[in-house]
């Protein structure tokens, strides 16, 4: 039988349900999917197309970004040192002038960065996913996408949530379910910006399409005070008290500032939550108990938020800042194993988006996203253990080949564009400059 891609004696760390590492095996790649893993004395004699030899490499799943909003890399570096509010009221500012050019070039940008640090599947929350879902098609980049709603500061509310609620609908319409590469989530943006009426309506939807809903939820400290001041009630204990969380899969961003008896509502309602690390850090949100919630048994993927908030896309960054964080606000050196960290980035990202039996783990028919990393350089010689290698020692340069839906999308350290997309840097610097251009114009 005719194989596509046949990638032979590397380190294989699977990711499945036993973290099986093969030491030195191969990985079989068949329509898009993996067709069979195991040791090299079992590498069978077939008909290959191509066989790549990644002998001292490292095979492993791609990673899954579970929270970002891929254009804001246009606004990377803005706002510096500012306080959160000061901060917001600037992007905001620079996003009411975004076109939808801005939107795809951005994209465009965000999803080479992401994939140079080894990403195979973003999922994005942003003002306008039909150009960020033409470029991440165009890159070859698997998307998960939310048009993120809002419709409690609207002069005519009711006009603006069903305007927000089709554009929803016109998603859900454009990348069914069963595209291979795009789909979509339901995305009110927060419990703070919308009324109960759309959080609702996004229930009933989710539960029609049968997606996941993403949401931030709990990020700062002054949303919990002040949302706490008009409810009576944390975010989450009105998202319980609403119905939010029934029957459907909720994708928590943030959750900086939950409560234990949130966390217990969390647990009972089978509640995913999308760690960011970096951004939360950044614009001085706080820390996330994420102790709690792991030993809560509460499914925690990561995300890099937006490039403004993090000034990098970079999954192995944020890998790197989880243990170190959480070890070293409690003073607990056990808390947080390299394994599980590379789990949150891998398959328990996958399951926070509900795509478990398709990617996150290196599989028979599972979904071929899949990364390499060349281990022939000093910042990783010597290594015994492959999951702190992952976490504490890998870097973007170190990336040598990355796989999506079987296909490679970088390839010995070089950007393969299926599409031939624009990605010249002086166009995207000159777009950046156009956008400062509007932005000083009109105030």
């Amino acid at each position: 039988m005719k194989v596509d891609v046949a990638i032979i004696n590397g380190t294989i760390v699977t990711m499945d349900s036993n973290y099986t590492i093969v030491p030195k095996g191969f990985v079989l790649i068949r329509d898009k999917k993996i067709y069979s893993i195991g040791p090299m004395e079992e590498f069978p004699t077939n008909d290959y197309s191509e066989i790549i030899d990644v002998d001292n490499h490292l095979i492993m799943p791609g990673f899954i970004n579970t929270h970002t909003h891929l254009p804001m890399v246009l606004l990377r570096g803005l706002g510096e040192n500012l306080a959160l509010h000061d901060w917001l009221t600037l992007i905001w500012k620079y996003e009411a002038k975004l076109t939808t050019e801005d939107f795809y070039l951005g994209t465009i940008i965000a999803g080479l960065e992401s994939i140079r640090s080894g990403v195979t599947c973003v999922h994005d929350m942003y003002l306008d996913e039909f150009p960020i879902g033409k470029a991440c098609e165009d890159l070859g980049l698997r998307a998960v996408l939310s048009y993120g709603m809002i419709d409690l500061f609207a002069d005519n509310q009711i006009e603006k949530r069903e305007s927000e609620l089709n554009i929803t609908k016109q998603l859900l319409k454009k990348w069914p379910a069963e595209n291979d590469l795009i789909t979509i989530t339901i995305g009110p943006h927060a419990p703070f910006t919308n009324s109960p009426e759309i959080l609702l309506e996004s229930t009933k939807l989710a539960r029609k399409y049968n997606v996941p809903i993403h949401i931030h939820i709990a990020e700062t400290k002054k949303e919990k005070k002040d949302f706490e001041a008009k409810h009576g009630k944390t975010s989450v204990q009105y998202l319980e008290d609403l119905g939010f969380f029934e029957g459907v899969n909720v994708i928590a961003a943030h959750c900086v500032w939950v409560t234990d008896n949130d966390l217990a509502i969390f647990k009972k309602r089978n509640v995913k939550v999308a760690h960011n690390p970096a951004s939360n850090m950044k614009i001085g949100s706080g820390i996330a108990p994420i102790p709690k919630m792991l030993e809560a048994g509460i499914p925690v993927g990561l995300g890099t938020d937006g490039a403004a908030s993090n000034d990098n896309l970079s999954m192995l960054n944020d890998l790197r800042l989880v243990p170190y964080i959480q070890k070293g606000m409690h003073l607990d050196p056990t808390l947080i194993s390299s394994k599980e960290v590379v789990s949150m980035a891998t398959i328990d990202g996958a399951r926070v988006l509900g795509m478990e039996d398709r990617i996150g783990s290196l599989e028979p028919n599972k979904l071929a996203d899949m990364i390499v990393f060349d281990l022939n350089d000093v910042n990783i010689t010597p290594s015994s253990n492959p999951y702190s290698l992952i976490v504490y020692s890998l870097k973007e340069y170190n990336l040598k080949h990355v796989l999506i839906n079987g296909k490679f999308v970088y390839k010995d350290k070089k950007f393969i564009d299926p599409k031939k997309v624009k990605r010249d840097i002086s166009s995207f610097k000159k777009l950046v400059d156009n956008l400062n251009k509007r932005v000083k114009r009109n105030g």
